[in-house]
């Protein structure tokens, strides 16, 4: 027979990621590492990719805390009949993105030297992922550029990107459009400069070899600290912290070439 605590955590189980503030919201399999993370800034926890006819009172309703803290992420997940911890300091974190199809969201850490970390979370608590996702640029490595000049402001005629660039001025106060290719069905990219980084917005991978993704979205955040160089040949290529993010383009992005020829490469491995 189930306790009354197993029927508490059953009956507010669905897609939800929430935000644990004391030692009885921990799921019962983490519950001895709470001490350990109890001063974090962001500690949440994320269900079981299982629908709530398919489990029980009692059964393990969540397989990932995130813990965000001042100087590193903790990732602790299920692992047969232990919990694995995994501790990601935020200075070897060059970059981070966050993206979703439909329901279905993924967040990832660009870690130096080309790993990520990453987990799946369900859309319906994007708010509360981009509040972490935000505290974690807020403490990355930047590093003192002079801003790159902009010939002309790109003007965004798209409703959807005009609101994106409204959210992500208050997400970041003071960003700025750099690029635009107005959204079609299978394509569309917005840049925008926030301070020392610059945010890529699109739509995410393909879904499919040769087929975009017009039901997704994605954010990508690439501190000025990690800045390794660009190429353009057919799509964009942006390196940073030794990895490579492709973009897609439609047309020659002649301003935003010349605009990120003057950011001279900055990142140097960790020893």
């Amino acid at each position: 027979m189930a306790s009354p605590e197993d029927r508490r955590e059953y009956d507010a189980f669905g897609p939800w990621v929430y935000e644990i503030a004391s030692a009885d919201q921990m799921p019962p399999r983490f519950r001895s590492l709470y001490g350990d993370w109890a001063d974090a800034r962001f500690l949440f926890k994320v269900p079981v990719n299982r629908d709530r006819r398919d489990v029980r009172p009692g059964q393990d309703l969540y397989s990932l805390v995130v813990a965000v803290t001042e100087d590193r992420v903790g990732l602790l997940s299920l692992s047969g009949e232990s919990v694995a911890v995994r501790s990601v300091p935020l200075d070897e974190v060059v970059a981070l993105s966050s993206s979703q199809l439909l329901l279905h969201g993924t967040f990832q850490l660009c870690l130096a030297g080309g790993s990520e970390a990453t987990f799946l979370y369900n859309a319906v608590s994007l708010p509360l992922i981009e509040a972490a996702m935000d505290f974690i640029r807020s403490k990355l490595s930047t590093a003192s550029v002079p801003p790159p000049i902009l010939g002309e402001v790109p003007t965004v005629a798209d409703f959807h990107y005009q609101g994106l660039v409204r959210t992500h001025g208050i997400r970041k106060p003071g960003c700025w459009v750099v690029f635009c290719e107005e959204p079609r069905r299978n394509s569309g990219l917005l840049i925008l400069e926030a301070g020392q980084e610059l945010v890529i917005l699109d739509i995410g991978p393909p879904v499919k070899r040769g087929r975009g993704n017009p039901y997704g979205s994605r954010c990508t955040v690439i501190p000025w600290g990690s800045w390794e160089g660009f190429s353009v040949a057919g799509s964009l290529e942006l390196r940073a912290g030794g990895h490579r993010f492709t973009f897609g383009l439609r047309k020659e992005p002649v301003g935003l070439a010349a605009y990120l020829a003057q950011i001279p490469p900055i990142w140097s491995a960790p020893r």
